[in-house]
């Protein structure tokens, strides 16, 4: 589950700051903004992969020749996008799925008969399309701080989020400038449409009557 998540919110966030024009392709080939994102990606999510490591992972990325040079919001370039995107996700669960079957034979792998092997320079390019999303984002109107925003806490107590800001955590650096957060604490998972559906409708409801 957490490779599969990794793999999800890697690509697909990319895929989202290019369509949104919040992330220019051009810049991953940009050595000055590689490196931003190298640092990033190092810092955040692959901190016992050196730098080395990562650009080498970037390189391969780019390699392929399924990242597009560009985007300009045509057709064209939106189906780019999305053959990028399930291309990078087959790379992705191809290479792991290889390498767990090369460890492990080519048996039937049922329940706990074998752990998913992801090897670091799989890992690695899972890891560095984080950081282009986090990393070439550029947000300019400071007037978003004041929206007022709630947080449905489901995997983890807002207690626990509200320790990661007052600890100047870059997860959470977004959010410890908003003026008005309202915290809602509704434990259950990482899909509470599907526990909670109706707790998790009437928490939306009120947030919206209280922005309202």
């Amino acid at each position: 589950m957490d490779w599969s998540d990794d793999v999800a919110y890697s690509v697909h966030d990319v895929e989202d700051a290019v369509a949104s024009g919040r992330v220019d392709l051009s810049a991953l080939r940009s050595k000055s903004e590689m490196a931003v994102v190298i640092a990033v990606t190092q810092k955040l999510y692959a901190s016992d992969l050196d730098e080395v490591e990562l650009t080498e992972a970037l390189a391969r990325l780019l390699d392929t020749g399924w990242i597009p040079q560009s985007h300009n919001g045509s057709r064209t370039d939106l189906a780019a996008l999305k053959d990028m995107t399930s291309l990078l996700i087959g790379r992705f669960v191809q290479s792991v799925g290889l390498a767990t079957r090369a460890k492990y034979g080519d048996g039937p792998l049922t329940r706990f008969a074998a752990e998913l092997v992801i090897p670091d320079e799989v890992r690695g390019e899972g890891a560095v399309p984080k950081g282009a999303a986090h990393g070439l984002q550029r947000l300019h109107d400071i007037r978003r701080y004041n929206v007022p925003a709630t947080v449905i806490a489901c995997e983890f107590p807002s207690s626990l989020l509200t320790e990661w800001i007052d600890a100047s955590h870059p997860f959470t650096e977004e959010l410890a400038r908003i003026r008005d957060v309202e915290y809602v604490d509704l434990p259950t998972g990482h899909w509470p449409q599907f526990t909670k559906p109706v707790e998790l409708g009437q928490a939306i409801l009120a947030a919206v009557e209280r922005a309202g």
